[in-house]
């Protein structure tokens, strides 16, 4: 279960999303998965996948590319 207002919850779809204060929908939420296995399954399934394409590797080489183009960027004099 993640927060709606998560940068996370816009690119992840087999997750619960959830209004972070929202303490009975967190709670129904929760039940619901407890009592419904195929919801379970589901998010345990395609889930798991989804999130094995966040690596911390993927983000620190975007983040380093971003560096080194900024570093080489040379502004327009006016």
């Amino acid at each position: 279960m993640i927060s709606k207002q998560s940068g996370i919850a816009e690119t992840l779809k087999n997750a619960l999303k959830v209004d972070f204060w929202d303490i009975n929908q967190m709670a129904n939420k929760m039940i619901a998965v407890l009592k419904h296995s195929a919801l379970s399954r589901t998010l345990r399934e395609y889930g798991s996948a989804e999130v094995k394409r966040f690596r911390w590797e993927d983000s620190a080489a975007k983040v380093n590319n971003i560096y080194v183009e900024m570093l080489a960027f040379k502004p327009a004099r006016t």
